[in-house]
């Protein structure tokens, strides 16, 4: 039921007012449904946000599942290619010692056995000569060539020998063997080759002085055939307490790379020995002229670390890097 009881007025009239009666001829049906409906769509919304919420927090917690077993698996892949990666270079590394040993037996074979017979043989020629001095000229001529033909097989062979034999592989350290090389290279070809070594300490592991002298030796060939240089620098100094080196020349530069042409394979074959030791090589044209070698950590963001170091610039100057202190 709804009542109501007022009063109306109108000028100086004043009109009573009474209702009484049921709600419904006062309240519409949608009036008195509105405030049900209001109230079951929130509730629905309120299911409808939850279970969406739900439904995102379990995708949510499957797609961190789905990405923490992603990241194991590359996490094992990634370690069992590391130890691929050290178990070849291990493997190469044993390539070289025992190359390097093969190479000296083959040296030493040829030097002490094919090596000595020629010499031998070159003497009883000698002795022949002489038999045959002033007796038979013919003969002594054919003998006498073929003693000049002998001492040029003893001569190639003892050149091979040097040649499997290094004297590099024997040096003390590093800095020795590197002050060998640039000796032999001003002998070889006239040029100021010159070792300045700021390193704090010296490097003794045999595949590492071989390989990185090999590394030496082809870029000072390329900035002598290639860049016609006349001054070849090799630096070993430290930066952060990790050794370094490069090499630098005075020479025309590098050449811009021909549309589709393939690396040399003196460059390839720079870049698979320093792979072995797990370093990084860079090749860059240096400000005042020239090709500078740098080999340091395999990093490329330690590699940039080396170029903008104190020391790279001094290098750059035509200083020597200062000498690293020894612990």
């Amino acid at each position: 039921m709804f009542s109501y009881q007022g009063r109306i007025e109108w000028g100086t009239r004043v009109l009573g007012v009474y209702f009484d009666g049921p709600m419904s001829r006062f309240v519409s049906p949608m009036d008195r449904w509105l405030p049900k409906l209001v109230l079951l769509l929130g509730i629905l919304v309120s299911l409808l946000v939850f279970a969406v919420l739900c439904s995102m927090r379990r995708y949510r917690l499957s797609l961190e599942h789905a990405v923490a077993e992603r990241t194991r698996r590359l996490a094992e892949i990634n370690r069992a290619l590391t130890l691929e990666a050290e178990e070849r270079r291990r493997l190469e590394r044993e390539v070289f010692r025992v190359s390097e040993q093969e190479r000296k037996r083959v040296a030493q074979t040829l030097h002490d056995g094919v090596g000595q017979r020629l010499a031998a043989l070159g003497f009883m020629v000698e002795s022949l000569l002489k038999d045959l001095s002033g007796q038979f000229p013919e003969a002594s001529r054919k003998a006498s060539l073929i003693g000049k033909r002998l001492g040029e097989s003893a001569a190639q062979v003892r050149q091979l020998a040097k040649g499997y034999f290094l004297e590099e592989a024997n040096a003390a350290d590093l800095s020795a063997a590197l002050s060998r090389l640039a000796r032999d290279m001003r002998r070889s070809f006239g040029i100021r080759c010159e070792l300045r070594d700021a390193s704090a300490a010296p490097e003794r592991d045999p595949v590492i002085i071989w390989n990185l002298c090999r590394v030496t030796q082809e870029a000072v060939l390329n900035a002598v055939k290639h860049g016609k240089a006349t001054s070849v620098t090799i630096s070993l100094a430290e930066e952060n307490g990790k050794p370094w080196m490069s090499i630098a020349d005075n020479g025309v530069g590098m050449a811009p790379p021909a549309p589709q042409a393939e690396t040399g394979i003196g460059l390839l074959i720079m870049r698979h020995r320093c792979n072995i030791l797990g370093l990084g090589i860079s090749f860059a044209d240096r400000t005042g002229g020239g090709v500078e070698v740098l080999i340091a950590a395999a990093s490329g963001r330690e590699i940039a670390a080396v170029q903008r170091s104190p020391a790279m610039r001094r290098i750059a100057r035509g200083m020597p890097p200062r000498k690293a202190s020894r612990s």
